[in-house]
C-alpha cells in the first residue's frame, strides 16, 4: 500500500519539527533526572565538576554499581519494521512521485547529504520556526554555550549519535570539506572557540527555501544565436573557435570510424575551454556562433547571479540534460581557491565524459589550481578591437533598414570601445533619432557616446 504523500512543504516541515522536539524534551527529562541524582550526591562545586568521573562508581540508584557494561535489550525484528525514519522515507517518495516539492529532502538528494546532517540542517531551521526550540537548546546546552538560542555542534553530535563512529562521522560532516561548509549553507560561529561549543546558524537563503512553498530550481538560459561570419576577431582566434567546433562536429566520425580513441584509450570526448577577455570582447557572441554551426541550442548561466546552493543545483540539472555547448559566465567564481573546488571539478569532470564543449567565461586570467587545471584543453584570448575592427564592429552594429544619413565611420572607430559597446551605443543613437523623427545622423551619435562616456564614468571599477 502506498503511503500517504504531504500536501505540501509545510506540513512535511511540521511532522520532521514535531520529532525533533520529542527528541529535545527526551533528552530534556534525562538531563533533569540526572541532575537531581548528581545534586542528591554532590555536597560540592568540585564534585559537580567531576560527576562524569564518579557517578560511574557511585550507585545513585541505591543499588550496586558495576564497572562492566549494561546488557541492552535486544531489538525484535517486527519493532524496527516500519519506524517512524521508515515512515517518513516513504510518505516523502510518494509526495516526490506526485510531483510535490519538500524543500529539505530534495537538497538532500542533490548534495548528497547524510542523515546527520539533513537533522543538523533541521536542527539549525527550528528555532526561525518557534522559540521554544531555543529555550530547550538553552537548557540543554547549559552556561557554557555562548549562543544559547542556537544549537551548539556538541549538542547535535549527543542527539543524534549512538556510537563512537557515529560521532566521528558526523564530526566530518563540519570540516572545510564537507558540502554543507562549501556551500555556505550552515556558518559555525565564534572561530576562535573549540569546535564543539560553536553554535550552527543557517544562512538566510537557506532558510527562506527552506520555509518557502514554491521550492525554486534555477533554470539555465537558452540564448539566441550567431555565425562566424559575424564575429570580428583576430585571425588566429577565429580558426581557434573554428576547430573547437570541428573537435565536436566530427568527434564520432575522427573517434570511432577513423579509429583513433583506440590509440588514446584516456581521452574524454568532452572539451571545456577557457575564453578570457573583457566584457563586450565577443565571447558571448563566439559561443552562440559555435552552437549555431554546431546546429544546437547554446545553454548558458551566470554563476555570479546564483548563491551557492543555486549553483550546486543547477549544476546537477545541466549534468542531467547534457547540452551540447555550454557557456558559463563568471566562471572566476568556480576557479576561484575560494570556491567549492571539488563541486566544480566534479562537474567538469561529468561535463568531459560527454561529447560537448563547455567554455569558461572570465574578465581576466585567475589563478587556477593543478586539480581543475587539468580539466581545461585551451585557453582563447579575446582581445580589444583595434581601430580595423572597430570600424567594421559599427558597420555592422545598425540593421539594414535604420535610415542613416552620413555616417562617418573613421571618426567612429577612432573611440576605443568593444564591441558590445558599440552594439549599446549605435541602439541608443537610434532611440535619440527617432525622438527627433529624423534619420540617424552623427549628432545622435555624439549624442549617444557622450551618454556612454559619462556613465561609465559613474560606474564602479568591476574585479575580475
Amino acid at each position: 500500500m502506498q503511503a500517504e504523500p504531504f500536501p505540501d512543504n509545510w506540513t512535511y516541515l511540521k511532522v520532521e519539527l514535531n520529532w525533533l522536539e520529542r527528541l529535545l524534551l527526551t533528552a530534556v527529562a534525562r538531563q533533569r533526572k540526572e541532575t537531581r541524582e548528581i545534586d542528591r550526591v554532590a555536597k560540592t562545586a568540585a564534585d559537580r565538576a567531576t560527576s562524569h568521573w564518579w557517578k560511574g562508581i557511585v550507585s545513585l540508584e541505591g543499588q550496586i554499581a558495576h564497572d562492566s557494561p549494561v546488557e541492552r535489550r535486544k531489538s525484535n525484528p517486527s519493532e524496527a519494521k516500519g519506524n517512524y525514519h521508515q515512515q517518513i522515507e516513504a510518505r516523502i517518495r510518494s509526495s516526490q512521485q506526485q510531483g510535490i516539492e519538500l524543500a529539505l529532502p530534495a537538497l538532500c538528494d542533490r548534495l548528497s547529504l547524510s542523515p546527520f546532517e539533513k537533522n543538523l540542517i533541521l536542527m539549525g531551521l527550528a528555532p526561525e520556526v518557534h522559540r521554544r526550540y531555543a529555550q530547550l537548546y538553552g537548557y540543554l546546552q547549559g552556561k557554557e554555550s555562548e549562543r544559547s538560542d542556537l544549537p551548539n555542534v556538541d549538542l547535535a553530535l549527543r542527539l543524534f549519535c549512538r556510537t563512537d563512529i557515529e560521532w566521528r562521522a558526523a564530526r566530518s560532516s563540519l570540516t572545510a570539506s564537507s558540502p554543507l561548509i562549501q556551500h555556505q549553507l550552515i556558518k559555525l560561529l565564534s572561530p576562535t572557540t573549540p569546535l564543539l561549543n560553536r553554535s550552527i546558524k543557517l544562512c538566510d537563503r537557506l532558510v527562506d527555501l527552506l520555509l518557502s512553498d514554491s521550492v525554486r530550481t534555477p533554470q539555465p538560459h537558452h540564448s539566441e544565436s550567431a555565425s562566424f561570419s559575424t564575429l570580428v576577431l583576430p585571425e588566429s582566434l577565429l580558426t581557434d573557435l573554428k576547430h573547437l567546433c570541428h573537435q565536436i562536429q566530427f568527434c564520432v566520425q575522427v573517434d570511432e570510424e577513423w579509429g583513433f580513441q583506440n590509440l588514446d584509450t584516456g581521452r574524454l570526448p568532452g572539451i571545456v575551454a577557457l575564453m578570457v577577455g573583457a566584457v563586450g570582447t565577443g565571447k558571448l557572441s563566439a559561443a552562440s556562433a559555435i552552437a549555431q554551426a554546431l546546429n544546437t541550442p547554446l545553454m548558458q548561466i551566470d554563476l555570479a547571479k546564483l548563491t551557492p546552493l543555486e549553483q550546486a543545483d543547477l549544476m546537477g540539472t545541466i549534468v542531467r540534460q547534457a547540452p551540447t555547448v555550454l557557456l558559463i559566465k563568471s566562471a572566476e567564481i568556480g576557479l576561484s581557491r575560494t570556491s567549492p573546488m571539488n563541486q566544480f571539478h566534479q562537474f567538469l569532470a561529468a561535463r568531459r565524459s560527454s561529447r560537448s564543449l563547455t567554455l569558461l567565461s572570465v574578465r581576466r586570467l585567475p589563478i587556477i589550481g593543478q586539480r581543475l587545471r587539468s580539466q581545461i584543453q585551451q585557453t582563447l584570448q579575446f582581445p580589444m578591437p583595434d581601430r580595423a575592427a572597430r570600424l567594421k564592429l559599427w558597420q555592422q552594429a545598425f540593421p539594414p533598414q535604420a535610415p542613416l544619413s552620413d555616417i562617418d565611420w573613421n571618426e567612429l572607430a577612432k573611440f576605443s570601445l568593444t564591441g558590445g559597446e558599440i552594439g549599446t551605443i549605435a541602439r541608443s543613437a537610434a532611440f535619440f533619432a527617432a525622438a527627433d523623427s529624423a534619420t540617424l545622423e552623427m549628432k545622435h551619435l555624439r549624442q549617444a557616446l557622450g551618454k556612454n562616456k559619462l556613465s561609465a564614468s559613474r560606474q564602479p571599477s568591476h574585479p575580475s
